[in-house]
């Protein structure tokens, strides 16, 4: 699903998470907000997650890499809190990790 630069505003549907092969997901540089569905934990196929230049709040999923075939993940520049969770340190495909420009707490995951 690619729908960057396209003016988007509101909340994601939790439907938006649930789709059976996501593998892309790139929608930055919108006018999303509201929180981020739980459901992207649940992908197996997820290569990239970018939602950077948004409005998003609370917390970024916490299994993204939940099939181990994440690539990216992009989620700076937005309002997001909580944690980074442990578990993106886990992904052996993982290559780039942007995450700058949050409310993020805690320390750092030093396997980043």
């Amino acid at each position: 699903m690619i729908l960057y630069s396209n003016k988007l505003s509101g909340e994601l549907p939790p439907s938006i998470g649930q789709i059976p092969a996501l593998e892309i997901f790139r929608v930055f540089t919108n006018k999303l907000n509201g929180t981020l569905p739980p459901e992207f934990d649940l992908h197996s196929k997820l290569q990239y997650f970018e939602i950077s230049d948004n409005q998003f709040t609370g917390d970024l999923p916490q299994n993204l890499c939940a099939g181990k075939t994440l690539f990216g993940v992009a989620a700076s520049s937005n309002s997001l809190t909580g944690t980074v969770s442990e578990s993106l340190g886990n992904c052996q495909a993982l290559l780039s990790v942007q995450l700058f420009n949050n409310n993020f707490s805690g320390s750092s995951n030093t396997d980043l």
